[in-house]
């Protein structure tokens, strides 16, 4: 992924970085044109997320999804927020906010990803669909990082390209 396209803050390029090669490149386009079409910078507030995280948010009420059922887990999702004057976008109407997020969508679906809005928070949760979840749970069975690395190479082989590519490798983040 080349970020040289992009100014991103310091826990934005983290964040994309954890994700799975194949979303993360289409997150970066995602934002790309977002930036570019609507001059508005965005800032990656959640990623790749550990098992012991995404059970502790679902045990709070924080998430519907426990872990294994999360496409956070497996750095298939993320959370995104513009940045800079207006953040929450509040010098539009409802109805120019609905257009603007309808449009932030079809963005979204022409770089690959589908996209949620929650209109109350104005965060967007990008999402890379690409099998069942329950697929890579059975696979992810460790839940360690070569469980990780075993999902990744199904995502490899289910989008047929060369296994391993772009790949960081050590996820210190990632603790079970």
């Amino acid at each position: 992924m080349d970020q040289n396209n992009l100014t991103l803050d310091k826990f934005s390029k983290i964040r994309l970085r954890a994700l799975y090669p194949g979303f993360g490149d289409a997150v970066q386009k995602f934002m790309e044109e977002v930036t570019r079409l609507t001059d508005r910078e965005l800032s990656i507030i959640e990623g790749m997320r550990s098992l012991k995280k995404q059970h502790r948010m679902f045990k709070s009420g924080d998430s519907s999804l426990d872990s294994r059922e999360s496409p956070h887990n497996y750095g298939l999702a993320c959370h995104l927020v513009f940045r800079g004057d207006d953040a929450m976008l509040k010098k539009y109407t409802d109805s120019e906010r609905r257009k603007f997020f309808d449009g932030i969508k079809l963005i979204a679906n022409q770089c690959g990803v589908y996209a949620m809005i929650d209109l109350q928070t104005y965060i967007i949760h990008l999402e890379m669909d690409i099998c069942d979840l329950s697929q890579l749970a059975d696979i992810h069975k460790d839940g360690g990082l070569m469980g990780l690395h075993d999902v990744w190479q199904y995502l490899d082989y289910l989008r047929k390209v060369p296994y391993g590519r772009g790949w960081i490798g050590d996820h210190k983040f990632y603790k079970c």
